[in-house]
């Protein structure tokens, strides 16, 4: 299914206003939506896809008078407030409900493929797939988040809250998502590792090595 490339969903901006006041005070948030140009969006929030150079217009704006500290937890906090609006509003119950009833090493990869279908809606025209190679990674093709930015660090904290929050939920309370690889900061794309808690490791590494699973058994 094709989608309008340039468009992104409306909770990039609303989580991440959200996330700024918690942070920097209403005030803050304020301010930051009248120095980017965004501040229509503070009386009257989006309820459908907005363009993605406004969300770039709102982190780069911040990105100037905010500490980096300070940019990067709003970011990740952001993320995580979408991802919680995710699960309030778009995963319904029951779905929820299966996906927590199945083992872990199943729920994790199908998880993933919902993700993948409905990524359109927060990568804009970005690109979402499955990471290749070792582990269980997701990665983003020309991220709205960092794209035209060059940084020493990754820049894609709102993902990494985002996608940590849905497994923490519904998958595995121990998994941590860091961003591995980032386009600004001079990798292919962006990458989002994820590292599990001991149970579903070992089952994951199952299902996605076999024989590297088989191989690693102590000899009977």
């Amino acid at each position: 299914m094709t989608h309008a490339a340039g468009l992104i969903g409306p909770n990039a901006i609303i989580q991440f206003g959200e996330a700024v006041a918690a942070l920097e005070g209403v005030a803050g948030r304020e301010r930051l939506f009248d120095e980017a140009g965004q501040k229509a969006y503070l009386s009257h929030p989006p309820t459908a896809l907005v363009p993605e150079t406004d969300v770039l217009r709102l982190h780069a704006e911040f990105r100037r008078f905010a500490t980096d500290n300070r940019r990067r937890s709003a970011s990740w906090l952001a993320g995580r407030r979408t991802a919680d609006y995710i699960l309030a509003h778009r995963i319904p119950g029951f779905a929820q409900a299966i996906i927590l009833s199945l083992p872990r090493f199943i729920a994790a990869p199908l998880l993933g493929a919902a993700i993948a279908k409905h990524a359109w809606t927060f990568t804009g025209s970005g690109r979402f797939q499955r990471g290749r190679g070792q582990g269980f990674s997701f990665e983003i093709q020309d991220c709205v988040l960092c794209r035209g930015l060059t940084s020493e660090r990754a820049e894609c904290e709102y993902y990494c809250g985002a996608f940590e929050r849905l497994y923490a939920v519904l998958v595995d309370p121990d998994v941590k998502v860091v961003e591995t690889a980032c386009k600004a900061s001079g990798g292919a794309c962006c990458r989002f590792a994820f590292t599990w808690g001991e149970g579903i490791r070992r089952a994951l590494s199952r299902a996605l090595d076999p024989v590297g699973a088989r191989a690693q058994q102590p000899n009977r």
